[in-house]
């Protein structure tokens, strides 16, 4: 069976897609034509150009996968238009889990981040909200998790919402320590998961 990673490009999905080719998963990286490989250079993984704002690309690339690491996102802080963020981590994700759905994936690991904006329990920010001080990336990814909770309700043994550590630094072992070899669990979530 086929593991496919998305973001193996930066910095925490590179060590994903390293410790699953060391435990023998058939592993295939999503990469975006524009993106650096250096991180990839010498990975024993099957790369497909694809982009997770094009939904027929992420067809492609899910053909015969059972589980998707999705670690893949717009980290910047801040953009002149905040849609492009939006546009990745939140409808990327949705355009994910839909193609993930329809490619009969059977486990879809979500990863988040330590660094989202804190939303009262049940509650979602509302579409197009601008950010909050102007950190359009940590408001995309609060957004996330609701809707890997929509899909999950949907289809329950798919989604696992996971709180992960940010990293600093390509290639290096930045301020997530361990973090590409246990990724912690947060309120509402599943087990910590260690890939």
């Amino acid at each position: 069976m086929t593991t496919l990673v998305t973001g193996a490009s930066g910095f925490l999905g590179s060590h994903v897609a390293r410790l699953l080719v060391e435990r023998g998963d058939r592993v295939r990286v999503l990469l975006r034509p524009t993106c650096q490989t250096r991180l990839l250079e010498d990975l024993a993984a099957e790369r497909v150009p694809g982009d997770l704002r094009d939904p027929a690309s992420l067809d492609k690339a899910l053909t015969g996968v059972h589980t998707v690491y999705h670690v893949a996102a717009d980290y910047r802080l801040w953009a002149r238009d905040p849609r492009e963020i939006y546009e990745s981590n939140v409808q990327g994700t949705c355009n994910l889990l839909e193609a993930a759905r329809r490619a009969k994936v059977g486990k879809f690991v979500y990863t988040s981040t330590v660094g989202t904006v804190a939303v009262p329990r049940g509650a979602v920010l509302p579409e197009g909200d601008p950010g909050v001080d102007g950190v359009t990336y940590q408001v995309a990814l609060s957004k996330g998790p609701p809707n890997a909770a929509r899909a999950s309700s949907a289809a329950p043994d798919l989604v696992w919402t996971i709180r992960g550590a940010s990293g600093g630094g390509r290639g290096g072992r930045g301020t997530a320590g361990g973090a590409a070899r246990y990724v912690g669990s947060g309120p509402g979530t599943s087990p910590a998961v260690t890939v």
